[in-house]
């Protein structure tokens, strides 16, 4: 190894340990939030042995779980991001943008209305394929005008916004079945539960090792479907798996935590402008951690601001959105 993939190296083990102390810090510190306060010693005392103290069965069953499932959603929403990101060569690509999280949301409505009293699996099996479906229509319109970074924005932000609707008008039409997903759908991790955890978290970890281990091969693809053919890609699968990919981390973070716009966009370019060299495994990993710190900060800062009420971080996101993207945005041009 030369002196100069050392130093590079060393670098990305400095960001990583600075990224993984911050992340630690705030998962302890979203433990002691909410209406019940209690301390570090408290945690440490209630995570290190059994306590039937009523602060320990607040942590475990209410705290700890939401705060798991902050740093999962976080995580798969900013690495569906990346990889659209590459593969769009697009940096306005985002799932929100293109109608996928939207349709995830359509796909759990209409699974509620039409089923009830349907189970976890069922609704993420109705969120993938409401993304599935959201997604092919953006290619299907794509195909017939042509392709282009402005074309694919556009009709990703048109499709959005018509699923948006759809989805507030199904909620109007049928409040006894759909009324209390309203907060939820807009991003709130409020009454996440173990069985939720339990169910997504194995597919979560698991379309995130994939999509690690094909981050060279997406890279590659992102120079070009030529380049790429040269080296002996095969283009049309690898599409197809990337596609999945996407749909599948989206639908499970939607599943998880409802919609969150911007909220890719924002991880991705805050991982470029912690990135000096594009290599394309550092930067999923660095996405992803920047994804679980930037919703779960968000998270403590809302349970910190309102004590007693659940806000919607979807319209946090929003309002925070434009001010990191222009400052991230500044950044990147200062180390360019």
């Amino acid at each position: 190894m030369t002196a100069n993939t050392i130093s590079r190296f060393q670098q990305y083990i400095i960001q990583y340990l600075f990224l993984l102390v911050i992340l630690t810090s705030l998962f302890f510190y979203s433990l002691t939030l909410g209406a019940v306060k209690s301390s570090l010693q408290q945690i440490s005392n209630c995570l290190g042995q059994s306590n039937h103290e009523t602060i320990c069965h607040i942590i475990a069953v209410t705290r700890l779980p939401r705060t798991i499932a902050a740093v999962m959603s976080g995580s798969s929403f900013a690495l569906a991001g990346a990889i659209l990101y590459y593969i769009t060569r697009n940096p306005l690509a985002c799932p929100s943008l293109l109608g996928i999280n939207q349709g995830a949301i359509i796909g759990i409505l209409l699974c509620l209305i039409i089923i009830p009293f349907t189970s976890i699996s069922g609704i993420i099996l109705a969120a993938m394929i409401g993304g599935v479906l959201s997604g092919l229509i953006v290619y299907a319109i794509m195909s017939l005008i042509g392709t282009s970074t402005l074309k694919l924005v556009l009709v990703g932000q048109a499709i959005n916004i018509f699923l948006y609707a759809l989805g507030q008008i199904l909620i109007i039409l049928f409040p006894d079945k759909t009324g209390g997903m309203l907060v939820t759908l807009n991003g709130s991790l409020a009454g996440t539960s173990w069985h939720k955890i339990e169910i997504i978290a194995p597919f979560i970890i698991i379309m995130t090792l994939i999509s690690i281990l094909l981050a060279k091969k997406i890279y590659l693809l992102s120079l070009g479907k030529e380049i790429a053919l040269s080296i002996g890609v095969n283009t049309n699968q690898l599409l197809i798996i990337i596609f999945c990919l996407i749909v599948v981390l989206c639908s499970l973070a939607v599943t998880m935590i409802g919609q969150l716009l911007f909220f890719p966009l924002i991880a991705v370019h805050l991982s470029k402008s912690l990135l000096k060299a594009r290599n394309p495994y550092h930067f999923c990993i660095m996405t992803s951690l920047v994804g679980a710190i930037l919703l779960l900060a968000a998270d403590c800062l809302m349970r910190y601001m309102y004590v007693d009420q659940e806000i919607s971080l979807g319209i946090f996101m929003a309002i925070i959105g434009a001010p990191i993207l222009i400052f991230s945005s500044r950044l990147t041009r200062v180390q360019s």
